[in-house]
Order: structure tokens, then sequence, then C-alpha cells
């Protein structure tokens, strides 16, 4: 039985990986348990696999930037801060075209 509809069933929610049954989203970050299982590798009750200040959805679903790497385009400066701080495609190592 799967209550929640997310993939996983309840028996393995409540004594595998430690998720709500009644939920589909655990942890709230507009990933689904199941597909944060199965499809992006995240962890269901972390809304931030990587850690690097954007939750697991928006990094899927907005940014397009990978949930399990804290700094997505290499540039050295983490996704959250691109978006949040900087203004700066987390996507692209260059965003200003100076080569650097």
């Amino acid at each position: 039985m799967d209550t929640d509809g997310d993939g996983i069933s309840d028996y393995d929610e409540d004594r595998v990986h430690n998720t709500d049954p009644l939920d589909e989203d655990s942890d709230n970050d507009g990933l689904k348990d199941g597909a944060e299982l199965s499809t992006h590798n995240t962890e269901p009750m972390d809304h931030d696999s990587d850690n690097d200040g954007l939750n697991d959805g928006d990094e899927v679903n907005l940014h397009k930037t990978d949930p399990l790497e804290s700094d997505s385009d290499g540039d050295g400066l983490i996704d959250g801060q691109e978006v949040d701080v900087h203004g700066t495609n987390p996507l692209a190592n260059d965003t200003d075209g100076d080569g650097q």
C-alpha cells in the first residue's frame, strides 16, 4: 500500500526510509519522496541535499542545477550564493563573459 501516492510503499516509508507515509513530500522541498529516491538520488528527509542554500525541488524544477552538487558550474561559488547573493547564473561558470 502507498497511502500518499509517492511511489514508496507505506512499509518502506516507515521502516526503511523514515519518511512520512501520509505525506508525498516529507521534507517539503517540492519533490515527491519516491522521485527523490528513484530519480534524483536526493535525500527525502533533507530539503537541501547538497547544502548549497537552494532546496532540492527548486534546483530540479526552477534552476535546473544539480541537487547533489553545491557548485553546479564549478566556478567556486555555490549555487545558493549565485542565485540569492550575486544574481549570477549557477549554470554558467563565466556569467559576466570576461573569460575568467
